[in-house]
């Protein structure tokens, strides 16, 4: 007698049940794809990172240098279609001398303070 195997023994199940759990878990899964939003950089910090760049007088492609970052990456921030970075945006935030994250965005960034010894 020759034993069955684990293929066999699945297709033995009842096909209408397996049907009916294969269209109610792709509804799920299409609802939870639809529901589905990624956030990017507002707008007004594209404006923010382009105008302080053009007070330094500087490129894109000189401010990608000095963040160490592609020229894709700067253009996505001021057109405002990047998901925002955090270590990206301190980087720039740096290199810019304008707050970048928080309530400020736009103001200088302060000077740090020196360490006490």
């Amino acid at each position: 007698m020759q034993e069955k195997t684990t293929r066999d023994k699945q297709a033995q199940g009842n096909p209408t049940k397996t049907a009916q759990q294969a269209i109610f878990f792709t509804s799920k899964l299409n609802a939870e794809i639809e529901e589905f939003h990624v956030e990017h950089v507002p707008l007004s910090l594209g404006k923010v990172i382009q105008q302080a760049r053009q007070a330094k007088e500087w490129t894109q492609n000189e401010l990608g240098a000095h963040v160490n970052e592609k020229v894709k990456v700067i253009k996505e921030y001021e057109s405002a279609k990047a998901i925002p970075n955090t270590n990206i945006l301190a980087k720039m935030e740096r290199a810019l001398g304008v707050k970048l994250r928080g309530k400020d965005i736009g103001q200088p960034l302060a000077a740090p303070v020196p360490k006490k010894k």
